[in-house]
């Protein structure tokens, strides 16, 4: 049960723009009264629903297995005019496993660590001449991390 959070553009940009991480109502990895291991579907489909910042025809629930998860639902996040977050949950067992957000956010890797926590483990991939960095907070349940691709897609 983790919650991922990834930057995109190798997280440097200077002028600030609004994050998932910006005024918790519940510490990582919760988001929002949602937690891995702990919150439902429906749970967290009235919660998301009802989240100011949803772009409500982003939805897709696509009530069907997906890489070794029960189910995946995606969409995304309108949390300023300028900035896109897409999300993916994962779901074992009508529960919420895992939880992952993708955006060019602007935080630096120290901003990150501030707002997660400081991470025990990096993984650091390369793949069709991209590259990934994940820093991973195993006790906490929480990874987070950059690649140097542009735009997620």
């Amino acid at each position: 049960m983790y919650c991922r959070y990834i930057c995109w553009a190798g997280c440097q940009t200077p002028t600030p723009k609004p994050t998932v991480l910006d005024d918790p109502i519940c510490a990582p990895p919760c988001w929002q009264n949602i937690t891995p291991g702990v919150t439902t579907r429906e749970g967290f489909l009235n919660i998301v629903k009802s989240y100011r910042y949803l772009d409500q025809t982003s939805l897709h629930d696509y009530v069907a297995p997906w890489q070794g998860f029960d189910d995946l639902i995606s969409g995304w996040l309108r949390l300023s005019p300028e900035t896109v977050t897409y999300f993916n949950i994962f779901l074992l067992d009508d529960k919420v496993a895992d939880m992952s957000f993708h955006a060019d956010w602007s935080l630096t890797l120290e901003q990150a660590i501030t707002k997660l926590g400081k991470p025990t483990d990096i993984l650091v991939a390369q793949a069709q001449g991209d590259q990934f960095v994940e820093l991973l907070l195993p006790t906490q349940r929480i990874a987070f991390g950059y690649s140097t691709i542009a735009r997620p897609s």
